[in-house]
């Protein structure tokens, strides 16, 4: 089965697909699980396993692949693969942010659904930034691609407050991560854990708690001290991260 979200409303289609992974946990019957690999960790002979693969115990696997295609590698293997694809018993998800009509129209051809999501003339000045981009480069740990982006979100009109905040809950889903079994994680999206979990490997529970707290710390001390926000974003992230 073979899935296609693309766009630059990543807003929109984040919710889109979060709302998907939901809707195949809650319909599945069996255990259900969640894989998740984006351009730089991209394995094909993983994904030739998981092509094949079907559980004797599990209802179904679920794949999300992000971004795989802007590279040209990635993409000739998944056009000439697309039918193998669609034909899995499991659930591969494709995320890609602008792709050609004709790769689209090979997708509608073979995927059960095609979701575009298209920004409006309006929104296209700021929202063209893909906030969600500072989490993952903050959970690769990757410091030189996280303060790229951070300028980057800055001069796309984000405010300072939406980047912390947005650090701040990917450094709770973390934490929450950190005890996948736990009842605490009842309720969050199980691509929101997953993706999360994958992230914790590049952190201690100790590092996470102090930069939980030094989030917190900016927070107030830019509520009640006259401070420069985007300072205090830039020092966290070549200091701390």
């Amino acid at each position: 089965m073979l899935y296609l979200f693309y766009g630059f409303d990543n807003e929109k289609k984040r919710k889109a697909i979060e709302s998907l992974v939901s809707k195949l946990f809650d319909n599945s019957k069996l255990e259900t699980e969640l894989f998740i690999m984006n351009d730089i960790d991209f394995d094909k002979n993983k994904i030739e396993t998981l092509i094949i693969t079907a559980g004797l115990f599990k209802d179904k696997i679920i794949v999300i692949l992000e971004n795989i295609l802007e590279e040209k590698e990635h993409e000739s293997y998944v056009l000439d693969k697309i039918k193998e694809f669609s034909s899995s018993l499991n659930v591969f998800i494709i995320i890609a942010n602008v792709i050609s009509k004709k790769i689209v129209d090979k997708f509608t051809k073979y995927a059960t659904e095609v979701n575009c999501f298209e920004l409006s003339k309006n929104s296209i000045t700021k929202n063209t930034f893909n906030i969600f981009s500072l989490t993952d480069a903050f959970g690769r740990r990757d410091k030189k691609g996280l303060w790229i982006l951070f300028q980057k979100a800055l001069s796309s009109e984000i405010v300072p407050e939406e980047i912390l905040q947005i650090l701040f809950w990917q450094t709770k889903m973390m934490i929450l991560s950190k005890t996948e079994n736990s009842e605490s994680n009842r309720g969050i999206n199980p691509f929101v854990l997953k993706k999360s979990s994958s992230f914790t490997r590049n952190f201690t529970e100790d590092e996470l708690s102090k930069i939980s707290s030094k989030l917190v710390s900016i927070f107030h001390q830019n509520r009640t001290e006259t401070r420069d926000l985007n300072i205090d974003i830039e020092k966290l992230i070549l200091e701390v991260i």
